[in-house]
């Protein structure tokens, strides 16, 4: 069980900073690019007027204020009608400051109300990014009469010891308080490529990402899943895949650009001007995109969206609403027609999607349906496994989607849905010899109609495996080749590394696979283990090492050649190494080898002086790279006999006096 002091990261990476000048898309851009400056309702803007976007971060960012107003300043953007910020219960003692978070609050705050201008902001920040402390803070804000909106741009590994407390976190705090208008929680799916706790809750808007290239006038020039970026040792992409804490759910279920940054102004974290990306953006742009609905929902007469509505409504819209995004790859899911694990599915067409989410649940809305569907007939649950239960049913005409609940705690919990037209769904990842019960909504804008609960165990098998013995073996400066023995009744292996404090999940592959290649490694030594399992039992190798080797210089060593110019001096020059990012001077003093000096890695000739008449010098070359070399060998440099005195052993090369270098 995760435990009070563990700690949630937020989930944004930092692109090429700027400085004193801003960098990355413009809240125009963006705007332009999904469609928002296309966007209204009648003579009233769509820009979130009337409506409360509650913002979940730890600790505190002292200088949000003057940078939201110094942000809009810099876009033309107007002041939000309120930005409010209080501790996680609501009071004006904020927590300590932090250079970390204070990021993530810029980034969140200054784009949610970039998005939705009109829109109120309350910033919550929690005293710390403990799970207890974080949803302390969700707690607060959706008990806030005036909040339709809460975003969540943080999270935790979703894995199996982490289910039980992340599903009562789920349960309490991730549902709109009885007697409260409708509240919808966005989460960002996470930046590693595995699927993230809070956003894979079913009752949480789960939302990946992408890269968006847009042309010179602003227009998408097209949009591909967030392609695997390695920095810092960590491969960066969008999270995604099926949960292991909440049984057959799906994340993303849409996305936002992440892979191309976005301007930030944080003078307390960064100094100035920043270039973000990650899936963090994308959680509050989504938030108020749905606040900006709300808007619309409030001029025509209705309440505002709850997360059930929200999730239905998006899976039921028109194709058209979204840019289905067929192109790319994140760490571990391929993105593809229609839905899919990388990009759920897909980024807004804004001045599509909001006004359909602004009518939906309407007599005479954008779906033009007036009657509500019937009930589903011929509902059936089948253990198709240890693992699985396939759901069956007769569709329903006039149903636009539909909506399979699971029953956790007494409680009906969303775990898919399934398109108009569907008569089946699999419910995955379950537990085996487990009873499980199940129901299906059908689902149009007039209502919805639900099967009663049908109940299925999945089967149970008999064999129980054993570890595996487990090698791994450096392929590439890069790259890691994990290999292990096969497993008797496994049906697939885990492959786990540890990341300096804990073990992360880096590989799943099936029964009759027994290496995985694990990219994105640095120089150093890597820790790893396998786990052997089926529907009944698992069993886990010792943790076993390797070391990654540094990178070698490209090419071969330089050659080196040395010709005496006088008595005193010389001139040393070689052949350039490719991918030399300098070069050092090296001399023997009879005894050892003596630096003499560096030159960058440009500079493929010195000059000598201080030499003596007369007499032979040995010199050699070494290219350097990030911690590799490649050295020539010792070449004498004999000078003719004079009787001028020496004035000096050696000196700094004189034909390129900048040249040197010392870092």
């Amino acid at each position: 069980m995760l435990s009070a002091t563990s700690v949630f990261k937020p989930n944004h990476v930092f692109l090429p900073f700027s400085g004193s000048t801003s960098s990355g898309y413009t809240p125009a851009q963006i705007r332009g690019a999904y469609g928002f400056t296309s966007t209204a309702f009648g003579s009233t803007a769509a820009d979130g007027r009337g409506q409360t976007i509650a913002i979940i971060d730890a600790y505190s960012d002292p200088t949000i204020a003057s940078d939201l107003a110094a942000f809009d300043a810099a876009y033309g953007i107007a002041a939000p009608a309120s930005f409010k910020v209080v501790n996680q219960n609501g009071g004006t003692s904020l927590p300590s400051a932090d250079q970390g978070w204070a990021g993530e609050i810029a980034l969140d705050v200054e784009w949610a109300h970039a998005i939705a201008p009109a829109a109120n902001i309350v910033l919550v920040e929690a005293n710390s990014a403990s799970d207890n402390d974080l949803f302390a803070a969700v707690n607060y804000a959706r008990n806030l009469a005036s909040v339709s909106v809460v975003s969540m741009s943080w999270g935790s590994d979703d894995t199996a010891s982490n289910a039980s407390w992340d599903k009562q976190m789920s349960a309490t705090y991730l549902v709109t308080p009885a007697g409260h208008q409708g509240i919808t929680f966005v989460a960002s799916s996470g930046d590693t490529g595995h699927a993230s706790f809070p956003s894979t809750s079913p009752n949480v808007l789960s939302v990946g990402g992408t890269d968006l290239y847009l042309t010179s006038s602003g227009a998408i020039a097209n949009e591909t899943a967030w392609t695997p970026t390695t920095s810092g040792g960590v491969t960066w992409s969008g999270g995604g895949g099926v949960s292991v804490e909440f049984v057959g759910r799906k994340s993303p279920d849409v996305s936002y650009n992440a892979g191309i940054g976005m301007a930030v102004l944080d003078t307390y974290g960064d100094g100035g001007w920043v270039s973000i990306g990650g899936t963090s953006a994308g959680s509050p742009q989504w938030a108020a995109l749905v606040a900006i609905a709300d808007e619309g929902r409030a001029l025509g007469g209705l309440s505002t969206l709850n997360n059930s509505q929200t999730a239905a409504a998006l899976f039921a819209a028109p194709t058209a609403d979204f840019r289905d995004i067929t192109s790319g790859s994140t760490q571990f899911q391929t993105a593809g027609v229609g839905y899919d694990l990388a990009t759920g599915l897909g980024s807004p067409v804004a001045n599509k999607l909001i006004p359909y989410l602004a009518a939906y649940g309407s007599t005479g809305g954008t779906t033009g349906t007036t009657t509500a569907p019937t009930i589903p007939t011929n509902f059936t649950a089948t253990a198709a496994s240890t693992s699985q239960i396939n759901l069956s049913w007769s569709s329903v005409s006039g149903a636009t989607s539909y909506s399979v609940y699971e029953l956790v705690n007494g409680s009906a919990q969303l775990i898919g849905t399934a398109a108009a037209g569907a008569s089946s769904y699999s419910a995955t990842g379950l537990a085996f010899g487990t009873r499980y019960s199940f129901e299906v909504s059908a689902v149009n804008s007039a209502g919805v109609a639900t099967t009663g609960w049908m109940s299925a165990t999945t089967l149970t098998p008999a064999v129980t495996v054993t570890a595996p013995s487990v090698t791994a073996t450096a392929s590439s400066p890069t790259a890691a080749q994990v290999s292990w023995s096969a497993v008797s009744g496994a049906t697939g292996y885990l492959i786990y590394q540890w990341n300096g404090s804990q073990a992360v999940q880096v590989g799943n592959v099936g029964a009759g696979v027994f290496s995985a290649s694990i990219p994105g490694q640095t120089s150093g030594t890597k820790y790893f283990y396998v786990t052997a399992y089926n529907g009944t039992s698992s069993a886990s190798s010792g943790w076993v090492s390797v070391v990654i080797p540094t990178a070698p210089v490209s090419g071969v060593a330089p050659v080196l050649t040395a010709k005496a110019t006088s008595s005193t001096t010389g001139t040393l020059s070689w052949t350039a190494t490719t991918g030399a990012t300098s070069y050092s001077v090296y001399y023997w003093n009879g005894s050892q080898s003596v630096l003499l000096g560096w030159v960058n890695g440009s500079t493929t000739a010195v000059s000598i002086s201080g030499l003596t008449a007369g007499s032979t010098t040995q010199f050699r070359i070494v290219a350097n790279t990030s911690g590799a070399s490649a050295a020539s060998a010792w070449v004498g440099l004999t000078t003719p006999l004079s009787s001028a005195a020496v004035t000096s052993l050696f000196a700094q090369h004189a034909t390129h006096t900048h040249g040197w270098w010392r870092g």
